[in-house]
């Protein structure tokens, strides 16, 4: 769906980054901690947190990120519709999901609002969000 001539750049310093991010989880140590693994890699740039979906849409609108990572348990709303609801404001917004649960119905979930993956938490690591951004599956049977 995204080509390679549709790929944005954005300025980290003096390095360049393919995506730019939005990190959404109540917990702040996580977002704390999936940040500096993201930023750990040229492919990132980590704009910002947020720690509520309602907190989340009024940043993804101030930050325009290219990505925005979604815990699936978020207090108020569940992480599925934060995505859909992110989804209809910006429909080129690329959403991954995560997780500390593994639950089975969540890949069609995330299928079924128009997320790109499911990444479990406790497999969460840069390459496997490019990975999912680059077309290939950000959830494997293991």
């Amino acid at each position: 769906m995204y080509g390679e001539a549709e790929t944005v750049l954005h300025a980290r310093g003096d390095v360049m980054a393919d995506y730019s991010v939005l990190i959404v989880d109540d917990q702040p140590e996580f977002c704390r901690l999936a940040g500096e693994i993201l930023e750990s890699s040229s492919k990132f740039r980590v704009l910002g947190e947020a720690y509520d979906p309602d907190q989340a849409l009024d940043k993804a609108e101030e930050l325009m990120p290219d990505v925005v990572l979604i815990d699936v348990c978020l207090p108020g709303r569940d992480g599925f519709e934060l995505a859909e609801q992110l989804l209809r404001r910006t429909p080129t917004l690329r959403i991954v999901m995560m997780s500390m649960y593994d639950e089975p119905g969540y890949l069609s979930r995330t299928q079924e609002v128009g997320a790109l993956a499911f990444i479990p938490k406790s497999q969460f690591t840069a390459e496997r969000v490019y990975e999912a951004l680059s077309g290939g599956r950000g959830e494997t049977d293991s």
